[in-house]
C-alpha cells in the first residue's frame, strides 16, 4: 500500500490519540517509528492490516467502522491538502465518483508497483450509483467511507450502503 494512504491513517490516529501513541502503535506492530511516510513510500499490506487492527483495538471500534472512518477522513482531510485540484474538475459528488477509477489510474501511473483499487460503475437510475470495488485488499468499508466523504466535500446529501462483498450503493438525495 502506498504511503499516501498510510500517511492519512497516521494523521487520523494522531488526531484521536496523539503522536506518542502513534509511535507506540508502530512499535507494537514491529515497524520502524522513524520510517518516512511519503506518498510513494511502499508499505506491506500485512503491516497496514496490523496497524488498522491495533488502531481498532485502541479506539474501541470494530475494523469495519474504523475503515469507514479512515476512508471518510482520507477524502475530507488528506486529499483536500494533497489533491484538491482533482475535485475542482467536478461540480458534484456523483461526477467525481464516476471519475474515481480514472483518477486512481492517473495518480498511480508514475508510481512504481502501485496496485490501486479499480472501480466499475452502474447507474441504476438518475439518483442511484452502484460502485463495484476490485482489489485484493479487503477495504470495501474504506470505499464506503470515502464515498460519504466525497458527498461532504461537495456538500451533496447522499446515503451509502454495502450491497455485497464488493459493491456499494450510493443514493443521491
Amino acid at each position: 500500500m502506498k504511503g499516501v494512504v498510510v500517511g492519512s491513517i497516521k494523521d487520523y490516529y494522531i488526531s484521536k490519540k496523539g503522536e506518542d501513541e502513534w509511535f507506540n502503535l508502530l512499535e507494537q506492530v514491529g515497524l520502524d517509528r522513524h520510517k518516512l511516510i511519503l506518498a510513494s513510500t511502499d508499505f506491506e499490506d500485512a503491516s497496514v492490516e496490523k496497524i488498522i487492527d491495533k488502531m481498532a483495538d485502541s479506539l474501541q471500534l470494530n475494523t469495519e467502522k474504523l475503515l469507514k472512518e479512515l476512508g471518510e477522513y482520507f477524502v475530507t482531510n488528506s486529499t483536500q491538502k494533497l489533491y484538491r485540484y482533482f475535485y475542482k474538475k467536478h461540480n458534484n459528488a456523483k461526477d467525481f465518483l464516476l471519475d474515481m477509477d480514472k483518477l486512481h489510474v492517473q495518480m498511480t501511473s508514475v508510481i512504481n508497483e502501485a496496485k490501486p483499487p479499480r472501480f466499475d460503475f452502474e447507474e441504476k437510475d438518475e439518483k442511484t450509483l452502484i460502485i463495484k470495488y476490485k482489489s485484493h485488499r479487503n477495504m470495501l468499508s474504506y470505499v464506503e467511507g470515502a464515498a460519504i466523504g466525497v458527498g461532504k466535500v461537495y456538500n451533496n446529501k447522499l446515503t451509502v450502503n454495502k450491497i455485497g462483498d464488493d459493491k456499494i450503493e450510493v443514493k443521491f438525495n
